[in-house]
């Protein structure tokens, strides 16, 4: 059976059967490798608002590359909410969240960060449910992550910028004035 986008919104439990699953579209057309279709079976994706999250990693980023050769970091988050929204005062509970990063975002999150580390995830926000391997319906809330970052108020980083492909650097003289601010 093909999955399409139709399909997936239309899907009913009868998809915890074995399906032929197509590579998932990343950000920029790369092809994302697929799941197998024992593992999981998607019935729906919605895409939400752009979402910013605070939250602590779960496990260290894992980066893998698409069929095309695009980077793509997989992450977990830890967020604490209350659990009356807007009341703090009222009890807390973790939510988690699934963060994907592409590209030289995915790279650079790969290297610097590290599980427990605080960051801050800025992104479109996504709902997803799908059957499991147990053949249960599952459910979880994700972030196709725009910019991320550590949270300054519980570390301190070393900026260093990041060298462009392509670029040329021109070597300067100890005793010249860099004017670039």
């Amino acid at each position: 059976m093909t999955t399409t986008t139709a399909k997936k919104a239309t899907a009913t439990k009868k998809a915890a059967q074995p399906a032929e699953v197509q590579p998932a579209e990343a950000e920029g057309g790369a092809e994302i490798e697929p799941k197998p279709a024992t593992a999981t079976t998607t019935l729906s994706k919605t895409k939400g608002p752009i979402t910013v999250k605070t939250g602590n990693l779960v496990e260290d980023p894992v980066l893998r590359f698409a069929a095309s050769g695009k980077a793509y970091a997989r992450m977990r988050i830890a967020v604490e909410v209350p659990v009356i929204p807007g009341n703090w005062a009222g009890g807390r509970t973790t939510a988690f969240y699934d963060v994907t990063a592409f590209s030289s975002l995915a790279e650079h999150a790969a290297e610097c960060l590290a599980k427990g580390d605080r960051i801050v995830v800025t992104g479109s926000g996504e709902f997803r449910t799908w059957i499991g391997e147990d053949g249960k319906e599952h459910s979880g809330k994700g972030i196709l992550a725009d910019a991320l970052g550590p949270d300054l108020r519980w570390m301190t980083v070393e900026m260093q910028r990041a060298e462009r492909k392509g670029a040329t650097q021109e070597k300067k003289s100890d005793d010249a004035v860099d004017t670039d601010f």
